[in-house]
C-alpha cells in the first residue's frame, strides 16, 4: 500500500468519525451538546467533502452529468431506504402504528429489492 493511499484512508476515517460523533452529540438529547455537535459534524462534513473533491481532481477524470437511469435509481433507493426506516420507527416506537409501520417497511423492502433488476437487468440464465 502506498503512503498516499494510507493517508487518504486515514483522512476519510477521521472525517467520518468527526461527522458521526457530531451527529450523535446533536441527536442524543441527554448529552446536552447540540451546539458542539453541530460544529463537530460540520468539521467532519467539510473534511469529507474537501477530500472527495481533492480525490476527484487528482484522478484526472472528466466530470459528466449522470444519466436519467442513474438519477432514477438513486431516487428509488432513497425512497426505499426512507420508507423502510420510517416503517421500522413506527413499529418500534409507537405501538398504535405497528400495522402502518409494517406496511411501510414492506413497501420499502420491495422498493429496495426492485433495485437489483433495475441496476443489473434480467438475464436468460
Amino acid at each position: 500500500m502506498r503512503k498516499k493511499t494510507y493517508l487518504n484512508i486515514l483522512i476519510y476515517t477521521i472525517g467520518g468519525l468527526f461527522f458521526a460523533i457530531g451527529m450523535c452529540m446533536c441527536l442524543i438529547s441527554e448529552w446536552n451538546l447540540f451546539n458542539t455537535g453541530v460544529v463537530c459534524a460540520t468539521i467532519g462534513a467539510i473534511i469529507l467533502i474537501v477530500n472527495g473533491f481533492k480525490d476527484f481532481i487528482h484522478s484526472g477524470k472528466k466530470f459528466h452529468l449522470p444519466s436519467m437511469k442513474t438519477v432514477g435509481t438513486v431516487i428509488l433507493g432513497t425512497i426505499g431506504v426512507l420508507l423502510f426506516g420510517v416503517g421500522m420507527c413506527l413499529t418500534m416506537l409507537w405501538s398504535q402504528y405497528i400495522v402502518l409501520g409494517i406496511i411501510l417497511g414492506v413497501i420499502g423492502i420491495v422498493a429496495l429489492i426492485t433495485l437489483i433488476p433495475v441496476i443489473k437487468g434480467f438475464s436468460n440464465n
